[in-house]
């Protein structure tokens, strides 16, 4: 019993009594405990509470919302970007592909000045077997370019070949004429362009005036083909290949210079829809379909330079965000342009399931809110329910950043690189599931094909600028080395402390090895596989940029001119001549050093480049070997033929600091050992190096002088 006058004891109180207590106080009518201003202001907070929950509710969910929303344009840019690759590349790759095929049409001509109608045919129906890249190309033909004079003559030769209504069109007077005399193949439709005054039209006459006096193939613009009738008609362009008479020591200049340089030029007629069609049949790329792609002529988007419009988009409020690349080919430029299917990505990001995701965001933030009021007399559950919620959040935000469903590897690692996640494309790519890789560091995919150095510079950048982005070749799971392309991103906390690596992967290699194609055959001969001009001065510059650090180093060219070789491409035909040429090639290439580079010219010219060479007197010798290689070539024929070689020697610094130069040097050298048959190998004068010991007339006689003495 409590004695009188003194408080009674409090009972024993639970924890959860015990930490609610400050709500039972506000339930009392009077505490002594708690001021009546301070217990207003927690009733007050106690109603607001709700509102404050609802708030951070739909707060996080639109933050979450714009990151997916953003991460989701990011991709639909990514998707479109690599489309936008895919298309264009395989544009570039179909118009360069004709650009081969005139410039083999031309190489017809040079090889035989006199082509007849029966040998065109043939050659066209030969490519036609062999070649599968002639989609899009109406047919390829032969314009000769006819003087004033000369134009009756014409008319009435081809019409004595069987064409009896031949004429040059349109009629009329004009300063300077063309005429379509070969078009293969030769149907109804080509029919229709035989006679036909190509240089009479401007934007045609642009391209052939720009192909002749450049000396390379050329592209028109838009132009509507003789062929096309009123039905299926495509917007066309023309690409020419100029043809000259003789081996001309310059370009011509002009029109005015055509009659006496130029032959004509080979042409291809092309329909831009059936090339570009035939072109995105080779895009192994499933983002294309329904996709919009359109190609302009030129470098700016309009309805007169519009080549192409698949799903014609263009001129219509459904052209909402294209994508636009510029390709160069042939001399002209043309602009292509993307947009992805409405099926796939919207480009704001915005997708149902985001909508979705949203929209269970605010009821749920309105449930927490309702609960939040229910439960605010339990304060410990109100604060797990928060926290869980924070958590779920949370998460739900690290899964949409590293598992968006994206075409790329995403691999998400610790700051010691160790695996932490990795989504299915990863697994894809690389051929190593999620579980295989976790808790261990990307090192397994090392291909050792890279230097040590490689990986050190490469993280090193990531350290210093926060992100790295390249191409690399990794070793699958399967033990296949691929080329992928690769960004390593950093994560750091709020202390600016790296804390996470995200790791971006697409497989790269299929657009690897074309590009390595397209670039060997580039700096190559088609003949005998040699290293040609291109590659000579790419090396040559190499190799002098590494003499001007070394003193003692010393870099040499050797310029070798074969003797007797006109006779046997007379006597025994082309055919043989060029394997001559290709067996000559090959013991010559015995014959050097591996650090050295054979090379050939064109005809029969060869040279080699000596990156580390040694006196005069060692070079000297060194030609002389390649003389008795030569020497032996020839008797290793099937054919009885009879071969030497004239051979120039210039090495830098005493005749030459450039590539230029040397090559210039060497091949006067060469030109003075072939005017002495007593000395074929000739060391560079100073004339030689100054280049003025012959001047252009001088080149061309003795150049004349050693196909007589060939033909000797």
């Amino acid at each position: 019993m409590p004695q009188p006058g003194s408080a009674a004891p409090r009972p024993q109180e639970s924890p959860g009594q015990r930490q609610g207590g400050w709500l039972e106080l506000l339930r009392r009518p009077e505490g002594p405990a708690w001021p009546g201003a301070m217990r207003f202001r927690l009733v007050a907070g106690e109603r607001q509470l709700p509102l404050i929950v609802l708030l951070i509710g739909l707060s996080i969910t639109a933050v979450v919302t714009e990151q997916n929303r953003s991460l989701n344009q990011q991709a639909h840019e990514r998707i479109e970007a690599a489309l936008m690759g895919d298309v264009s590349d395989a544009i570039a790759m179909k118009l360069r592909k004709a650009v081969d095929t005139i410039s083999g049409v031309a190489g017809l001509f040079n090889a035989s000045r006199q082509v007849n109608r029966q040998e065109f045919r043939k050659y066209y129906d030969t490519l036609n077997h062999e070649e599968s890249g002639l989609e899009g190309i109406q047919g390829i033909g032969f314009t000769a370019f006819v003087p004033t004079s000369e134009r009756q003559a014409l008319t009435s030769r081809i019409r004595a070949e069987g064409y009896p209504d031949f004429t040059i069109r349109p009629a009329g007077n004009r300063p300077y004429t063309s005429a379509i005399v070969y078009l293969e193949p030769f149907n109804l439709r080509n029919q229709r362009a035989f006679g036909f005054d190509m240089y009479s039209e401007a934007t045609r006459r642009a391209a052939m005036d720009l192909a002749a006096t450049s000396g390379v193939p050329a592209m028109s613009g838009k132009v509507r083909l003789v062929q096309e009738r009123n039905i299926g008609v495509q917007a066309g362009v023309l690409i020419y290949d100029p043809i000259y008479r003789n081996d001309p020591i310059g370009l011509p200049q002009g029109p005015g210079q055509f009659a006496s340089a130029l032959l004509g030029w080979a042409y291809a007629p092309i329909r831009v829809g059936d090339l570009v069609e035939a072109s995105l049949q080779s895009v192994n790329n499933p983002d294309l379909k329904g996709s919009a792609v359109l190609v302009y002529d030129g470098t700016r988007a309009g309805k007169g330079p519009l080549l192409f419009d698949n799903q014609k988009l263009h001129g219509t409020d459904q052209l909402r965000d294209p994508q636009y690349k510029t390709i160069e080919v042939a001399g002209r430029s043309w602009l292509i342009g993307i947009q992805l299917s409405r099926q796939l990505m919207a480009p704001t990001g915005l997708t149902t399931n985001l909508i979705l995701m949203a929209v269970a965001g605010c009821l749920a933030s309105s449930v927490a809110a309702m609960s939040t009021r229910m439960l605010v007399d339990n304060h410990l559950a109100t604060q797990d329910a928060l926290k869980l919620a924070e958590q779920a959040n949370n998460e739900r935000a690290l899964a949409a950043v590293v598992f968006e469903s994206s075409p790329q590897g995403i691999v998400v690692t610790n700051d010691r690189g160790e695996v932490l996640s990795a989504n299915q494309s990863f697994a894809r790519i690389t051929g190593y599931s999620a579980a295989e890789v976790l808790g261990r560091t990307l090192s397994l995919l090392k291909s050792g094909r890279h230097e040590p150095n490689f990986y050190n510079h490469m993280w090193q950048e990531v350290k210093d600028r926060g992100s790295w982005q390249g191409e690399i070749w990794n070793r699958l799971r399967n033990g296949e080395v691929r080329r992928h392309e690769l960004s390593i991103t950093t994560v750091n906390n709020q202390n600016l402390q790296t804390t996470n690596y995200v790791g971006m992967l697409q497989d790269v290699s299929e657009r690897h090895h074309t590009q390595e194609k397209i670039r060997h055959k580039a700096l190559h001969d088609q003949l005998t596989g040699l290293p040609n001009r291109g590659l000579l001065m790419e090396m040559a510059d190499q190799a002098l940029a590494r003499a001007e650090q070394d003193p003692d180093r010393h870099v040499a060219i050797l310029f070798l001119d074969l003797n007797g070789f006109k006779p046997v491409n007379d006597l025994y035909g082309h055919a043989v001549g060029d394997e001559v040429l290709k067996l000559v090639g090959r013991r010559l290439r015995g014959a050097i050093r591996t650090d050295e580079l054979l090379c050939r010219l064109g005809g029969d010219e060869f040279v080699v480049l000596v990156p580390n060479a040694s006196t005069l007197e060692d070079l000297q010798s060194f030609a002389g070997k390649l003389q008795q290689v030569v020497a032996l070539s020839s008797q290793e024929s099937e054919q009885p033929i009879d071969l030497s070689v004239s051979i120039g020697i210039a090495r830098s610094p005493d005749h030459g600091v450039t590539a230029g130069q040397l090559l210039t040097a060497a091949d006067y050298a060469m030109y003075r050992a072939k005017q002495s048959p007593l000395t074929p190998i000739r060391i560079a004068s100073e004339e030689d190096s100054r280049g003025d010991g012959f001047s252009p007339q001088d080149l061309a006689t003795a150049s004349q002088g050693s196909k007589d003495q060939d033909a000797a």
